[in-house]
């Protein structure tokens, strides 16, 4: 949330994993010419039914100050909704509301691949197999990526490690030069995804499967993200100013405050 479009608070953010659990990193900046204070947050349902478990704690912040928070987020199943990504909302994002003593902002924040995923999730080969053709074929959901900037297959299983995704097998396909990875994950909410990943130098498809094909749906576009993203951001670089917009003109679901005043 950039400072001129929340009435001088400015928030950077980032969802994360940490300590095997799911956490909303913020920073708060008070660029307006009074004290900031009566921050509070809420999440609207979502994917993967992330929602916020203990009030967001910040105390007053004074004109030119910043103050940090580490929000720990949970599974709740009454917040869980999928739906494809569209326009902003859908897929690997969360909605999220603020209020604050300078008004209330609405925002809508990416969720990365691997901050949903189970650590140290593993999978053999025989379940996979026995897995893999029980999902409906006609509910796959099937990726192509050109261009990207990991150009071998040790490149891409190395980045889905990363992103808690696992390598259950691996093997040198037809046409040569061509190497197909066998990955699968599982979501913080419990949800199982089965990948074959197709890699040929800068090339890769992707065919995903699930017991919720809509989930499924939701994963080529996000591991081309996370892909893509893998080689073109250091570590170093910092969260991203959250982008939103004002309550005034957004118009936002019934329930995305309830709690929250």
């Amino acid at each position: 949330l950039a400072s001129e479009k929340g009435k001088g608070m400015e928030v950077r953010g980032e969802v994360a994993q940490q300590g095997g659990g799911v956490v909303y990193e913020l920073r708060f900046t008070n660029n307006s010419a009074g004290p900031l204070s009566d921050l509070a947050l809420q999440i609207n349902k979502n994917t993967f039914g992330l929602a916020v478990q203990t009030p967001l704690q910040v105390p007053p912040i004074a004109p030119g100050a910043s103050a940090s928070a580490s929000l720990r987020l949970a599974h709740d199943p009454s917040k869980m909704e999928i739906k494809p990504a569209a326009a902003g909302v859908g897929g690997f994002t969360v909605q999220v509301a603020i209020k604050s003593s300078v008004g209330v902002f609405y925002f809508t924040d990416t969720v990365p691949l691997g901050a949903v995923h189970a650590a140290g999730f593993a999978m053999e080969q025989q379940p996979y197999l026995s897995a893999w053709p029980s999902l409906n074929v006609a509910e796959q959901a099937v990726g192509q990526m050109q261009g990207l900037p990991l150009s071998s297959a040790a490149a891409v299983e190395k980045c889905l490690n990363a992103n808690h995704v696992a390598t259950v097998a691996k093997r040198e396909i037809q046409p040569p030069g061509t190497t197909a990875l066998y990955m699968a994950c599982k979501s913080v909410a419990g949800q199982g995804v089965l990948m074959e990943i197709q890699v040929a130098g800068s090339a890769a498809r992707i065919t995903a499967r699930s017991s919720t094909p809509a989930l499924a749906g939701l994963y080529p576009a996000a591991v081309e993200k996370a892909l893509r993203a893998s080689a073109s951001t250091p570590a170093s670089t910092p969260p991203p100013t959250i982008t939103a917009s004002p309550v005034a003109s957004v118009s936002a679901p019934v329930d995305l405050l309830d709690g929250l005043f």
